[in-house]
C-alpha cells in the first residue's frame, strides 16, 4: 500500500539527520513493515529480542487500527512505546535499548499531553499536515467499511450456498445417487 504522498518507499527511506531510526511501520491497510534498521541493530546485539521489541510496539498500532482507529502520534505511541519497553525488560535487552525506549516514550507522553491540552491534534503541525492526517484516517475508515461490507457479502453468500446444499440432500437419497453413479460408470 502507498503512504498518503502515493509513495511508499519516500516514507520508508532513511530517518533525516538528527531524527531516530524507525525500525518498523504499521502501514493503514494493516502491514507491518521491518526496516533493515531492526535487522541489523538485532544482529549488532546479537539478540532476537530486538525484533521482539520491535514488534510487540508495532501490534500495539495493528489494535489501534483494527480497534478505534489511529488518533494522533502522541496518543498512539505512547501505549506502543509502554509494550515496546515491557517486552525489552522481560526478554533482558540491555539499559541503553530501555533507555532509548523510555525517552521515546517520554516524548510521546509528552505531545500527547499537548494534544489533550489543547483539545485536538497538535497546535504545532501545519494546517497541511493536520489535513493531510485527516485524509489518511478517513482512508482507514472507507478501507474498513469496504471491508465490513465485503465480509457481510461473504457470509451471506456462504448462507445461500448453505441453502442450496441442504436443499440438495432434501432432494437426493443416497440410493438415487447411487443409481445415478452406477448409470454414469456403465
Amino acid at each position: 500500500m502507498d503512504g498518503p504522498d502515493g509513495s511508499r518507499y519516500e516514507m520508508a527511506a532513511e530517518a533525516a539527520p538528527g531524527e531516530p531510526a524507525f525500525m518498523a511501520e504499521t502501514w493503514p491497510d494493516g502491514e507491518v513493515t521491518l526496516r533493515f534498521e531492526a535487522f541489523g541493530t538485532a544482529l549488532d546485539r546479537n539478540s532476537a529480542a530486538v525484533l521482539a521489541a520491535v514488534l510487540a510496539h508495532e501490534a500495539v498500532h495493528f489494535d489501534q487500527l483494527v480497534g478505534p482507529g489511529w488518533k494522533s502520534f502522541g496518543i498512539d505511541e505512547a501505549p506502543a512505546y509502554e509494550a515496546e519497553l515491557a517486552t525489552a525488560q522481560r526478554l533482558g535487552l540491555p539499559r541503553s535499548w530501555t533507555q532509548s525506549t523510555e525517552s521515546g516514550m517520554k516524548a510521546a507522553k509528552a505531545q500527547a499531553f499537548k494534544e489533550r491540552l489543547f483539545g485536538g491534534p497538535s497546535p504545532f503541525r501545519s494546517p497541511e499536515a493536520e489535513a493531510a492526517i485527516k485524509r489518511e484516517f478517513e482512508a482507514v475508515a472507507d478501507a474498513r467499511q469496504e471491508r465490513d461490507d465485503r465480509i457481510y457479502r461473504l457470509r451471506a453468500e456462504l448462507a445461500d450456498q448453505r441453502k442450496w446444499m441442504a436443499g440438495l440432500k432434501k432432494r437426493w437419497h443416497y440410493a438415487d445417487l447411487e443409481n445415478i453413479a452406477f448409470n454414469a460408470c456403465a
